[in-house]
Formats: C-alpha cells, sequence, structure tokens
C-alpha cells in the first residue's frame, strides 16, 4: 500500500474525533439496548467501577466491556487505514479492585497501545474530553503500527 493510499484513507483531527466517540456511542448504546448508555458509562461518574444500571451478571464482564469499547474504535479506525493483516487485537484484563490494563496489539508480537485505570476513574467530563483522549491513543497507535509493519513483513 502506497502512502498516498493511506493518507487518503486517514481522517483529519477533527473528524477522528468524531468517529472514535460516535464508534464507541454507537457499539456500547446497541451492546446495552438503550440510548444512554454511552453517557452512562463514560460520561457520569459511575460511583464504583460501572453505573449501576449497566453491570450485567458479572461486574468483571462489565469492567471489560468499558475498557474494551474505546479500544476498539481505535482499532477499527487503524484497520479501516491500514486493513486487517496481520489481525489486530483489543485484550482487557479487568479488576474491579485495582487497575485494569487495555491492550491493543498488532498481531500476538506487537504491543501498539496500552492503558492502565482503576475502573471508577475511568470517564470523562464531556464528549470532547473523551475524543481528545481517544485521538491521542489513536495517533500513539499509529506511529507504532507504522514502526511494527516494516518488521512483521521482513519475517513473511
Amino acid at each position: 500500500m502506497s502512502a498516498s493510499n493511506v493518507s487518503e484513507r486517514r481522517p483529519s483531527r477533527p473528524d477522528i474525533v468524531r468517529t472514535l466517540v460516535s464508534s464507541v456511542r454507537r457499539e456500547i448504546n446497541n451492546w446495552h439496548g438503550r440510548s444512554d448508555a454511552f453517557e452512562k458509562m463514560y460520561l457520569q461518574d459511575p460511583k464504583g467501577c460501572v453505573h449501576p444500571d449497566l453491570v450485567g451478571d458479572e461486574l468483571l464482564h462489565s469492567i471489560k466491556e468499558k475498557f474494551y469499547w474505546p479500544l476498539n474504535a481505535v482499532r477499527e479506525q487503524l484497520e479501516k487505514e491500514f486493513g486487517n493483516e496481520p489481525p489486530m487485537w483489543v485484550y482487557v484484563d479487568p479488576c474491579y479492585d485495582n487497575t485494569t490494563y487495555a491492550l491493543l496489539t498488532l498481531g500476538n508480537e506487537h504491543v501498539l497501545f496500552s492503558y492502565g485505570s482503576k475502573p471508577w476513574t475511568f470517564w470523562w467530563e464531556s464528549g470532547a474530553e473523551m475524543g481528545k483522549e481517544l485521538r491521542d491513543w489513536y495517533e500513539a497507535s499509529r506511529v507504532r503500527y507504522q514502526k511494527s509493519r516494516p518488521l512483521i513483513e521482513r519475517r513473511r
């Protein structure tokens, strides 16, 4: 893939913020089958690990979901730009009394992004603030992707 093809598929900075936040909003609202899930999960103090209205059968599964969707939005955007070979994966190691860790990997060997936070602190004051942070995650992951891709291609 040429550099010009990649730049044609890369959204502008304001567009990437809207795209990432919209993706998280769509996925979490669909997952829960309710239009207020996004706001409750990410834009309100959960007063615990996860907003009580959104805790499912297992608290750890709900924490995993909370961390998964934002990083998955980054993964989806990178796949739109670069394709999905090798695949990118989102891994979440949930914890209800300490730090939850989330990773975005390229294949099984290259970490594109890692994040750790206590679940009760993983929320934003606004969609704009969330978008800025997700944009930073995307840009950091994009840089690492561009550095890792040649290493993978050499092994083939």
